[in-house]
């Protein structure tokens, strides 16, 4: 005897939603439940391979493997995803190092500096060219990229990325102030880049707070400032004498200066109404699936 579990349940509801079954309703489910996992804001509940969801209404069956099919969906990560990964474990591991240094010592030593410059700067020269391992995120401004979709002014939240930009200098101004008061000594201001990076990774894997209370995109490859990344969390560094940390924001600047370059001569790559690359539908990234915003 099958155990009957209530046709308005939510479980009941989500089960079938993750079978791909969203007009059935579960009549019951095996005595003994073996799995419970969760994977993308849904519940999937597996009880053997041979065991299957039987539904009401049109009388049709949930498999397992249907099941299982659905879990591999919900944790499905992309190339992008995997590789944002990385960055965000070895950007993670150059902060704790500094940190410790810092803490320690209350200086960071030269073979440190001149790691985390070449991990950032190869990280920046690879934004420069059209290449398929980068999120098309940045990679919409190249030409490459572009599949026309209609043919429309795009409209692009320029305000909504200059009130952004408003911020960031402020708070790139106040770090700056301190530095020069006193308040904050050099390590402390490469300690801010390297936190900034970390934050940079995480808005890109779970939560992005200028695009939930400033940009208002849909997600981050429609985002109308994402090569801004380099220029804003390198920006303290610009106010070290020392060549090092100021050809990292250099070079921040000269991404952030020709990305805009890009939106004013082709507004149309910047688009999902223009251009088909940044649709939801085209999308291999999915960043959206693992992402609380």
């Amino acid at each position: 005897m099958i155990p009957a579990i209530p046709a308005n349940s939510k479980f009941c509801r989500i089960a079938c939603v993750a079978g791909g079954l969203a007009q059935t309703v579960p009549e019951g489910l095996a005595p003994t439940l073996i799995k419970i996992a969760h994977g993308a804001g849904i519940m999937i509940v597996a009880y053997g391979l041979d065991s299957h969801f039987r539904c009401g209404g049109m009388g049709a069956v949930i498999s397992t493997i249907q099941v299982v099919n659905s879990l591999k969906g919900a944790l499905f990560m992309s190339k992008t995803t995997v590789l944002h990964i990385i960055k965000l474990v070895y950007h993670s591991f150059l902060l704790f190092m500094t940190g410790v240094f810092f803490a320690v010592r209350r200086a960071i030593p030269k073979w440190l500096s001149c790691t985390i410059w070449a991990v950032f700067m190869t990280e920046m020269v690879r934004r420069l060219f059209p290449l398929r391992t980068e999120s098309i995120g940045c990679q919409k401004q190249f030409a490459h990229t572009f599949r026309p979709a209609r043919r429309e002014v795009p409209k692009l939240p320029h305000r909504r990325a200059l009130a952004v930009a408003v911020l960031w200098i402020a708070v790139s101004a106040v770090i700056g102030y301190a530095y020069f008061r006193g308040l904050i000594p050099a390590g402390g201001l490469m300690l801010f880049s390297l936190f900034f990076s970390v934050c940079d990774m995480i808005c890109v894997l779970v939560f992005y707070p200028f695009q939930k209370w400033f940009m208002k995109n849909r997600c981050c490859i429609t985002c109308r400032i994402y090569d801004w990344d380099y220029a804003m969390m390198f920006a303290p560094l610009a106010f070290l004498p020392s060549v090092l940390p100021r050809s990292l924001s250099g070079l921040g600047l000269v991404l952030l200066a020709r990305w805009e370059w890009t939106v004013f001569r082709h507004p149309e790559r910047f688009s999902e109404a223009t251009n088909a690359s940044v649709s939801c539908k085209n999308c291999t990234e999915k960043l959206c699936r693992h992402k609380l915003l």
